[in-house]
C-alpha cells in the first residue's frame, strides 16, 4: 500500500527517532516512529515538500523530498491523521431544544454579570431548600 501527501509539510522531531509532519492548510497530521538514523540528517531542515509511505512486506519505507531532493529511509510504522470534512454533520448528536437553549442563554448571562454567580448559587439553594421540604411535610 502506498500514500502520498503533498505540501509544504512542517517536520519536528518527537525525540527517540519519532518526526511528526503537519500539513496546516489541510489539516494533515502524520507521524513516523522507528524512522532509521538516516532519517535525523535529512529531516533536521524543519520542512520537506512531499512524503511517501510505502508499507511493504519487510517494513515502512518512508520517501521524502527535501529541498527538492528524494531520499529515502525505513521506519517502524506511521500513524496519519486525515481530517474529513463533514464528518459529525451525519452523526445524531444531542441538541437543545429552545427552553433549554434560552434557559442556559440566561444562566450564562448571570454568570458573567458582576455577582452573578452569587445570584445563581442563592437562586439553586432556595429551590432546594421548598423541595425539601415538601418532602418532609407530613400530612395528618
Amino acid at each position: 500500500m502506498r500514500l502520498q501527501f503533498f505540501g509544504p509539510l512542517v517536520v519536528r522531531s518527537l525525540g527517540a527517532n519519532g518526526w511528526a509532519f503537519a500539513a496546516p492548510a489541510s489539516g494533515l497530521s502524520l507521524v513516523v516512529r522507528g524512522a532509521a538514523p538516516a532519517a535525523t540528517a535529512l529531516l533536521e531542515t524543519g520542512a520537506c515538500e512531499e512524503v511517501t509511505l510505502h508499507w511493504q512486506a519487510d517494513g515502512l519505507r518512508v520517501y521524502v523530498t527535501v529541498l527538492g531532493v528524494r531520499r529515502l529511509f525505513d521506519a517502524r510504522f506511521a500513524v496519519v491523521h486525515e481530517v474529513e470534512p463533514g464528518l459529525y454533520d451525519c452523526l445524531p448528536l444531542a441538541r437543545f431544544d429552545g427552553a433549554a437553549a434560552r434557559f442556559w442563554r440566561w444562566v450564562f448571562f448571570i454568570v458573567r454579570l458582576p455577582g452573578g454567580f452569587l445570584w445563581l448559587q442563592f437562586i439553586a439553594r432556595r429551590r432546594a431548600s421548598r423541595r425539601m421540604l415538601r418532602r418532609n411535610v407530613t400530612r395528618f
